[in-house]
């Protein structure tokens, strides 16, 4: 679908990939896909593509002849708007559509009165409404009429009554499973499903790729659910499950990539992704935006936090995002931002987790610095059980790893523990083994910084470059001066007594 067809409404996308069923077969598969292209040229609505392709009914009786008779034939009606579960159910399905027709072709008080009883019903919402009012509520007609404006069930067509049934009831099918789907479909990182739309994330090399797929399995069920040992439950790559020429895909990535060796795609990749990323925040994030963000880290308006990132993420995860992209803006000098997140990012370039892995939430590789931001949200008395360790031990490592360039840390927190900020200054006259060498630092930079404090830099036009300049100059001092063998001596004391 991705590869074929472009900006394809979340709804119907979601719709169409749980009507499936398990004994559809490849052809059938690849057949509703291409009859989707009705739709996408707008040839035909998605309720009238899901009527012909998963129809309810088995019935010839179609929407246009039940709606061309006055009164609806109930025979008829309840061939169309079926519902298996309960036949009282069809009941209250005729008296709202014969309700709603009576209002549209005549819109007094009293009509609207009755039509606006059914708004609540559960059974409705179901059929007609997504889950939700069938109508937006109103006191009166011209109010009802101007909320519900462009409605199709108050349409002058009254076969749109049952492609909206038809639409409703398949997402009421859907839903519980929907959200799942677009969750896992988004953790892969493969598709894109801003503004409630759904793309390939890199739609060139999909089609590279998945060729020649097959849509349908034909073996027995029982080895999907029961048997350990079937090839579903064994560790593959993706060249072995889709059955893929590793060298033919290859050379057409790097064609595509504009490439001449394998060791340049990943660079020309991350090229792509650092470019749409950098147009991402300038849409979605700019540094207003930002600036607006920032703030509400210290109330802790989480839900408001959410609403505005995501709703994937936590709050923790979602401010070291906020962070990245606020030093974006700060810095002067130029930088990797997607390189330097140790996050994951789903499809739509949004935070997803913190990378497991033990090093530092975001690593910046300037020309001649390599600058760590430690970031938490972690209150005053937290932060001394919390942050000591794994940020003494990552700023550390990242210093000994980078013994050839200057290496500064920022710790970058909503408030500051006083024993946290010596701690931080008190490191710098200590030398550091390396938890991952047999090495030692001579100098761990570590300079705490409050939230109020980085947003003071962005609301005041303040760079980088000052800053860390001080920082280099308040602690150049504690360099090398130092005696590792101090507690020796104390000891030979004992032992020459």
């Amino acid at each position: 679908m991705v590869k074929r067809y472009r900006n394809i409404p979340q709804r119907n996308f979601l719709i169409l990939i749980h009507s499936i069923q398990p004994n559809f077969d490849d052809l059938q598969i690849e057949g509703i896909i291409t009859a989707y292209e009705s739709v996408a040229s707008n040839k035909e609505t998605f309720p009238e593509f899901l009527d012909r392709e998963f129809p309810e009914n088995e019935s010839d009786v179609t929407a246009r002849e039940l709606f061309s008779s006055r009164p609806l034939d109930r025979d008829k009606f309840d061939l169309l708007f079926t519902n298996r579960k309960s036949s009282s159910t069809q009941d209250v399905y005729f008296d709202f559509v014969t309700s709603l027709i009576k209002f549209k072709e005549c819109k007094t008080q009293e009509n609207f009165a009755r039509l606006i009883e059914f708004n609540t019903d559960a059974k409705l919402k179901r059929a007609f409404g997504f889950g939700k009012s069938v109508f937006k509520k109103a006191d009166n007609v011209n109010d009802f009429l101007k909320k519900n404006e462009g409605s199709r069930l108050l349409s002058e067509d009254d076969t749109f009554i049952y492609e909206w049934f038809v639409f409703s009831k398949k997402y009421d099918l859907v839903k519980e499973y929907g959200d799942m789907t677009k969750r896992t479909l988004n953790l892969s990182g493969l598709f894109d499903f801003r503004n409630g739309l759904v793309n390939a994330t890199s739609r060139e090399i999909f089609k590279i790729i998945f060729t020649n797929m097959r849509f349908s399995g034909e073996d027995k069920y029982s080895d999907y659910e029961k048997n350990l040992n079937y090839f579903f439950y064994q560790e593959s790559t993706i060249t072995t499950i889709l059955n893929l020429d590793k060298d033919e895909k290859i050379q057409a990535i790097k064609e595509l990539l504009n490439v001449t060796d394998y060791s340049q795609i990943q660079n020309a990749v991350a090229s792509q992704k650092e470019k749409k990323f950098r147009e991402f925040i300038s849409e979605v994030f700019p540094r207003k935006k930002i600036m607006e963000l920032l703030p509400l880290f210290s109330k802790r308006d989480d839900k408001k936090i959410k609403s505005a990132v995501s709703e994937s993420a936590t709050v923790p995860t979602i401010y070291e995002y906020i962070v990245a992209i606020a030093w974006f803006y700060i810095s002067k000098e130029d930088f990797s931002i997607t390189q330097s997140l140790n996050l994951t990012l789903d499809g739509n370039m949004l935070p997803l987790s913190h990378a497991a892995g033990g090093a530092g939430d975001i690593v910046i590789n300037y020309e001649n610095l390599t600058l760590m931001l430690e970031v938490t949200l972690m209150n005053k008395q937290a932060q001394k059980r919390g942050e000591w360790e794994p940020v003494l031990r990552h700023a550390t490592n990242l210093t000994v790893d980078n013994s050839s360039k200057n290496v500064t840390t920022l710790f970058i927190a909503d408030e500051l523990d006083e024993n946290t900020i010596n701690i931080w200054r008190a490191v710098a006259s200590v030398p550091l083994k390396s938890s991952n060498k047999d090495e030692f630092a001579d100098l761990v930079k570590i300079f705490p910084l409050e939230n109020k404090e980085l947003l003071d830099m962005l609301k005041n036009n303040r760079d980088e470059v000052v800053l860390l300049k001080a920082i280099d100059k308040s602690y150049t001092k504690f360099a090398g001066d130092f005696d590792l063998g101090w507690r020796d001596e104390i000891l030979d004391c004992i032992n020459n007594k």
